[in-house]
């Protein structure tokens, strides 16, 4: 059975601003390496899969910079949506128009702004994951959590089907600290990392079971003469909401590999090496300065007694910010928007 996977790149990772705009997203930043985020996730299917078989869903109005940062990915392999949804409406426009060309493939789902180190452990994952969908079984795959995070879904797991494989007893939302705290200590919970594999038709099928309303528009949006309008139309839900939280026929892949969904500035402090206990990138120069996150894209940082802040300077933006509010960052970014003035700065 052939293999393919889909990328899914439609995040506008607004907390991520300044350093995220609109012309230029969470997932075309070198936020951890040299590498774009979406340039690490193909390099990283690269080694499992040949380039031919590796496609990227993204809103049309990023088609032409995703093109040009994964510039040997053939012109064909690119999945333009009228516009960014969510994920149940882009992994279920990429797969029917997937279908045509591999009517029984196993496809693999995978956003393109994760940190995943041990690619040998990633590479096993994968193997293990795409076996197992071939039992018209839904996967996913679980991190073992390291620490009560907050900021991550949770899968209750249940019973055990083969090594590392397990059904899933349920999804849990993100909880508070106190349910963190009870779920590492329990050990029966990982974090929910978002990727999926299975094969084409399964996935169809769960879209006919567990989502009846929104199939039927989506396969006539395929063959509506306004088809931007249609689009427009749909439920923006994840893949989540929509199927997963809803089958039974659901598996996780208890994964071995250090992960993380990049999800906003403090997500830096797992991955970034620390200079005089603040996390920084670019020019920086302090004093009495701890525990910040610190990113010069252009010029220099120069801090004096402050603790705790994220302090970004992207050309003619700079954004200063408590750490603990690195999630408002979004509200912030939704402020600036609503003042036209300021559009320019998005």
């Amino acid at each position: 059975m052939e293999r393919i996977a889909l990328i899914l790149a439609g995040g506008r990772g607004e907390r991520f601003w300044p350093l995220s705009t609109r012309k230029r997203p969470k997932q075309l930043l070198p936020l951890f390496s040299s590498r774009t985020l979406i340039e690490e996730t193909f390099n990283r299917l690269q080694s499992f899969l040949p380039t031919n078989n590796i496609y990227v869903v993204t809103p049309i109005d990023l088609l032409p910079a995703i093109k040009k940062t994964l510039s040997s990915l053939p012109d064909t392999n690119f999945i333009g949506e009228p516009e960014g949804k969510n994920t149940a409406p882009a992994i279920a426009f990429a797969t029917l128009l997937l279908r045509e060309r591999y009517p029984h493939a196993t496809m693999g789902v995978f956003p393109a702004d994760h940190y995943i180190r041990d690619e040998s452990a990633f590479l096993n994952a994968l193997e293990v994951a795409f076996n197992m969908a071939t039992d018209d079984r839904l996967i996913t795959f679980g991190i073992p959590p390291t620490y009560p995070a907050t900021g991550f879904g949770y899968i209750e797991l249940g019973h055990k089907i083969a090594p590392d494989v397990y059904e899933v007893a349920r999804f849990k939302e993100k909880p508070n600290q106190k349910e963190a705290q009870e779920y590492l200590k329990s050990g029966k919970y990982l974090w929910n990392s978002g990727m999926f594999v299975w094969k084409i038709d399964t996935i169809i099928d769960a879209f006919h079971k567990h989502a009846p309303e929104f199939w039927p528009a989506m396969c006539e949006f395929l063959h509506h003469k306004d088809a931007h309008t249609l689009y427009s139309s749909l439920p923006s839900i994840s893949i989540d909401y929509a199927i997963m939280e809803k089958a039974r026929n659901v598996a996780v892949v208890k994964a071995h590999f250090t992960w993380n969904d990049i999800g906003a500035w403090r997500s830096l402090e797992n991955i970034k090496p620390k200079t005089d206990t603040n996390v920084v990138v670019g020019d920086w120069v302090g004093i009495d300065s701890s525990d910040n996150i610190i990113y010069a894209e252009d010029g220099i940082i120069a801090t004096i007694g402050v603790d705790n802040l994220i302090i970004v300077k992207s050309g003619n933006r700079v954004l200063v910010a408590h750490k603990d509010k690195d999630q408002e960052i979004k509200e912030l970014v939704a402020l600036l928007a609503k003042k036209k003035r300021y559009n320019q700065y998005l």
